[in-house]
This record gives structure tokens, sequence and C-alpha cells, in this order.
């Protein structure tokens, strides 16, 4: 891949605002040891967050490897509303979290081949255990002569979940030495 090519693609990935990790790899023989992390987003696209994680990859061909990976994620935002101040009443905006262990087993598909992979095709199924504080719904009830301080009211909340879903990612190595490389990804999962 051109250096032009890498740049058109790093920038097409930023300014479409899609989440993206950078990966930085350790290449012995054919396997190689990962570590990811960047910014990411939950749910509808609305929790801002990151995402990390830890790999191990084993290429078996020249344009195929099996990558085993456990990654975590954190986002979180606040509620939609109005936080109350009076001289008898102070009520804050909640602040919603999301945190989540997963692990995956990924088919990588080298584009480009092994030695290269500027550009790598990844798919795969996760399993992923999440806790979260987001209720299935909230109110914010605005302030009214018979309520002169707003308030919120929750539905219930599942704290802790365990899913199946998917990974499809994007991946390219931009910079790459017989030893180490670097580079991006972008991609999404459903669980």
């Amino acid at each position: 891949m051109k250096p032009q090519a890498a740049i058109f693609l790093v920038l097409a990935i930023v300014l479409t605002g899609t989440p993206f990790r950078s990966t930085f790899s350790q290449q012995l023989q054919h396997r190689s040891l990962m570590v990811e992390g960047g910014y990411s987003t939950h749910g509808t696209g609305d929790m801002l967050g990151g995402a990390g994680a830890v790999g191990y990859e084993e290429n078996f061909a020249r344009f195929f490897s099996l990558r085993a990976q456990v990654g975590v994620t954190l986002h979180g935002r606040w509620a939609l509303g109005a936080p109350t101040l009076t001289q008898q009443y102070t009520s804050g905006t909640p602040y919603f979290t999301t945190t989540g262990v997963q692990v995956a087993g990924l088919a990588v598909f080298h584009v480009t081949g092994f030695t290269k992979q500027y550009l790598n095709v990844i798919v795969g199924p996760l399993v992923r255990y999440q806790m979260t504080s987001y209720p299935d719904s909230y109110g914010y009830w605005t302030p009214t002569p018979l309520y002169p301080n707003g308030f919120y009211t929750f539905g219930k909340t599942d704290a802790q979940t365990v899913a199946l879903g998917y990974r499809v990612v994007l991946e390219s190595q931009l910079v790459q030495t017989p030893k180490l490389s670097f580079g991006i990804q972008a991609g999404f999962q459903n669980d």
C-alpha cells in the first residue's frame, strides 16, 4: 500500500467519526502478540468511552490467521434533563455507565498478505459479560407549581448480562518493522 493510500484510509476513518483503535503487535515467526486500545462508542453511539484488548494471533496461510482476544470496555453518558437548584432542594443529573469484559475468536483475512498486513478484514464471534447502571427507561419531570423541583423516574435495570455476539473490523498495520508493527482499526460489534 502506498503511503498516500494509508493516509487516505486514516483520514476516512477519523473524519467519518468511526470509532477506532490503535493496534500494536510484536511478530514472532508466524505468531503475533497484540495490544489494542482507543476510543469507542456504545449502544446507539450516545455513550462515549474506550475499549482495549490483548490478543494472540497465529498465521495459517499467506492470507489467513486466527486471533484470540480478551477485551474490556468502559462507556458513560449523562442523562437528559436538567438539574434543579433551589434553596430547599438540589438534584444532580444522573451519570450512567456500562462496562464489559469479552472474549473473541476472530478470523483474520490479510487482503495484502501476512507479511504486509496493510489491509486486514477481521470477523468472528464473541462472548461478553456486561455490567451497567443504564435503566431500561427513565424520565425527567420538569418543575410545576405542584412539584416545584424537577425529578427523575427510573425503570428497571438489567445490571449484569452475558451475551453472544459478533465483531467485524477493518485493520491496517501502517508502520511495520521485522519484529513490530503499529496500525489502526475501525469496526463494530453487536452483542
